[in-house]
């Protein structure tokens, strides 16, 4: 789905709500998960059409009313979820302050935004004097993924940013994602944006 003033929304079946992403390609994490399992630098990712729709979005996000655009549309869709990057990663401290401010005006939807980027998530902490994500922006749920399979994040820092977090294994005993056992779909599941859930694990798939 195309919106002019904001670029291209995916629709993957697994979710149960469009998303906003980035090319994988943009990334500048060289994370040892990142090199082994990416999906989004494989398959579809790599038509072209695809790659276009992407690139449309690297800098939309830097235009004035992208933030009263977006809760537009988000009104328009009649949303209750909305997921954040089903391909690529935050690209910018503004990139992340935007997406609050998104989270702050549509507090009737649940936003969940993986990412690997710790350092801008501090930023940002440092910048609001030390508040918590997840007490100032309550329906937010932001997981900071582990950087290998079977790593935990850091939980001594998500605990200080007010963040939650995500593990991939390949332990058929220790994953919580329901997705796997769901033909990929996330279904009635919410679980990856719900606050009070710290840790979802995901199977490697």
């Amino acid at each position: 789905m195309k919106v002019k003033s904001l670029g291209h929304f995916s629709q993957t079946t697994k979710m149960p709500c469009p998303s906003y992403s980035l090319s994988a390609f943009d990334c500048i994490t060289t994370d040892p998960i990142c090199i082994k399992l990416c999906y989004a630098k494989k398959h579809h990712y790599n038509y072209r059409v695809v790659k276009e729709a992407l690139a449309i979005n690297k800098n939309k996000y830097m235009l004035k009313r992208w933030v009263n655009n977006f809760t537009k549309y988000l009104e328009l869709q009649e949303l209750n979820v909305f997921r954040w990057f089903d391909s690529g990663d935050i690209a910018s401290i503004i990139m992340v302050e935007k997406i609050c401010e998104i989270a702050d005006k549509n507090l009737g939807i649940k936003f969940w935004l993986p990412t690997r980027r710790d350092d801008l998530l501090m930023a940002i902490w440092e910048a609001n004097n030390g508040k918590k994500f997840n007490k100032r922006y309550p329906n937010l749920s932001i997981r900071l993924s582990g950087k290998d399979l079977e790593e935990t994040p850091d939980i001594k820092l998500c605990e200080l940013l007010g963040v939650n977090w995500s593990v991939v294994t390949e332990n058929k005993d220790k994953f919580t994602c329901l997705s796997s056992l769901q033909e990929g779909k996330c279904l009635s599941c919410r679980k990856c944006w719900d606050l009070n859930i710290k840790e979802v694990v995901y199977l490697k798939h």
